[in-house]
């Protein structure tokens, strides 16, 4: 596993816990960009799992992380990532939490930091009862390297700049 920051103090800790570090630029705008550095200077081949665990989520359980590894290696797709169901109202109108719609098969597609999908009847009449149909985005996601080196190279959609994604 290689842990990659800009922080010198993050690089430090790791190291410390016997890791390895591989410091990146400052100037990246996403956790995707900076991959893309690391997965050049490291010369990773395209099909090599790489799990992009972000910035505001230090505290990620190990266990989790290999469990989206796991799920890309497992599947064809080149991108993994991983939701938990909405069990609190608060949590559901919480404009950090990022929700995530996904079709029949589990597969993302849509994530905002908007209440989705909406409930126009439910919500309408109590923001009380969330029901089942919510899910919140965990923050993180696993990508073939090929793949992330591909995204970090597009420009952002405009929805993605709308919900502040900083993946």
């Amino acid at each position: 596993m290689i842990v990659a920051t800009d922080h010198p103090a993050v690089a430090e800790a790791v190291t410390a816990a016997g890791g390895e570090v591989c410091m990146t630029r400052e100037d990246h705008n996403s956790g995707t960009e900076r991959l893309a550095e690391v997965i050049d200077a490291c010369q990773l081949a395209d099909d090599t799992i790489i799990v992009n665990v972000q910035g505001d989520e230090p505290l990620v359980p190990p266990a989790i992380i290999r469990q989206v590894a796991e799920n890309l290696s497992q599947a064809s797709s080149g991108m993994a990532t991983l939701a938990v169901p909405v069990t609190e109202a608060e949590e559901a109108f919480n404009p950090n939490a990022v929700k995530v719609v996904t079709d029949h098969q589990g597969y993302a597609l849509y994530f905002s930091r908007a209440t989705i999908p909406w409930d126009r009847e439910r919500y309408a009449a109590s923001r009380d009862t969330i029901g089942d149909t919510l899910l919140r985005h965990i923050g993180i996601y696993a990508y073939r390297a090929g793949l992330s080196v591909v995204i970090s190279a597009g420009s952002p959609a405009r929805w993605s700049r709308l919900n502040c994604w900083s993946s």
